[in-house]
């Protein structure tokens, strides 16, 4: 029998690994796949976004389009991400830690 926790934990983990992202500008959608080997974690500085001090973000995706740069980050349990640019970045975040994914 599986346990629902543990095959969640996978979902998540190649959810990662591999993410699409669809962003959609004033005249096109594009579809970014974006494969990682790793992922960052950060944690809020202050409440930001309706979200709480300390709560803590995957970096998911970054892009950058004429000079301005564009992250997403997820929730740590998943359930919600945000899009931001870098000056909210380094403003609102705290960069925590790496984490690797074994092949």
């Amino acid at each position: 029998m599986v346990n629902q926790a543990s095959m969640t934990s996978k979902v998540a983990e190649a959810a990662f690994f591999l993410q699409f992202h669809l962003k959609i500008t004033q005249s096109k959608i594009i579809l970014i796949y974006h494969k990682r080997l790793s992922m960052e974690l950060y944690t809020l500085k202050r409440q930001f976004n309706g979200y709480k001090k300390g709560t803590q973000f995957y970096l998911i995706t970054e892009s950058e389009f004429i000079g301005v740069k564009e992250f997403v980050l997820r929730t740590k349990d998943l359930t919600k991400s945000i899009t931001i640019n870098e000056s909210e970045l380094l403003k609102n975040f705290i960069f925590i830690k790496e984490i690797f994914f074994i092949k």
